[in-house]
């Protein structure tokens, strides 16, 4: 089973990450053409303060169910297949042997990055320090809504490392996300891994971004 991981992170809800990747035509081409048969979404934990109104829920509820992703994809619920109420997983009927794993949030993270193959995350410097421990092939997608952009800075700095791959929303709407994954999972793809001491170098160029 080959997996991918998209992560948008726990507290601003990526909105244009999460209209790209519930696109059934980016299911259909993006993942799916490139022989994934497992796609997890970590579509945010964004709650409104007053009203507890959970946002990233609703709106990723909302997109599926505005582009019919469900019936377009004939999805069903696979019942008792995750210890976590939290993370549901569905089964595609009409591209067998495909299927969707989607929560909001979890403590356990680092599960879901041990066993992608691939994960394209949104910039946050948790998320990032994750998975560069975890040593997965990661493609950072940089949010250009946020005002502060820090975030930009940190994946610049990884990529003249060799740590990872850097995309805008404008390049996962194109064919270059496609062909990313296609060479990681091909092979070709190669980033570099961190010794241990490299590790901390990273956390301080995080760091001194943060701080700048």
């Amino acid at each position: 089973m080959t997996s991918v991981l998209f992560t948008s992170g726990a507290t601003v809800t990526f909105r244009e990450l999460i209209e790209v990747i519930t696109s059934y035509d980016f299911i259909v081409e993006t993942i799916i053409g490139n022989g994934i048969t497992r796609m997890i979404v970590q579509y945010g934990n964004e709650i409104e303060t007053g009203t507890q109104k959970h946002v990233s829920e609703e709106f990723y509820r909302q997109c599926v169910e505005d582009k019919e992703l469900k019936q377009s994809l004939q999805l069903e619920v696979v019942s008792g297949s995750q210890n976590d109420s939290n993370v549901v997983t569905y089964r595609s009927n009409k591209y067998r042997g495909f299927e969707m794993v989607v929560f909001p949030f979890s403590n356990d993270i680092g599960s879901f990055i041990s066993e992608s193959d691939v994960v394209i995350s949104h910039a946050g410097t948790g998320s990032i320090i994750d998975t560069l421990r975890l040593e997965k092939p990661l493609i950072v997608v940089t949010n250009d809504k946020l005002m502060n952009k820090h975030q930009e800075e940190v994946a610049d700095e990884l990529v003249k490392l060799g740590c990872c791959r850097k995309m805008t929303i404008e390049d996962m709407k194109s064919s270059q996300l496609k062909d990313c994954i296609s060479e990681i999972l091909s092979g070709p793809e190669t980033f570099n891994k961190l010794p241990e001491c490299s590790t901390t170098e990273v956390e301080g160029i995080i760091y001194h971004e943060l701080v700048k």
